[in-house]
């Protein structure tokens, strides 16, 4: 399975043996790369809310992914540590 989260591209998921499972969207099929170790975020509800609040993006989930991305570059974090601090964040944890 960490094969196959190291080689899975999101923009091949509809014909990916995982991405191509009736109901698994962009943001299972992320949460499943993180859980096979790969450094990405889940662009799900809370990251999205964060960025539309704190960033002003309305984003797709892919463009969520892209942005959370470039935060993490900018940064220095890794993308799953501030996929987590959203997702805290969002969640009222701070």
């Amino acid at each position: 399975m960490k094969n196959w989260a190291e080689n899975a591209k999101l923009d091949k998921r509809k014909n990916d043996i995982l991405g191509s499972i009736k109901n698994v969207g962009v943001a299972t099929f992320q949460h499943l790369r993180i859980n096979f170790g790969i450094d990405t975020v889940k662009p799900d509800q809370r990251v999205k809310e964060i960025l539309e609040k704190e960033f002003n993006l309305k984003l797709s989930s892919e463009k969520a992914i892209l942005a959370v991305e470039e935060i993490a570059h900018i940064t220095g974090f890794k993308v799953i540590e501030i996929d987590q601090i959203f997702v805290k964040y969002a969640s009222g944890y701070y």
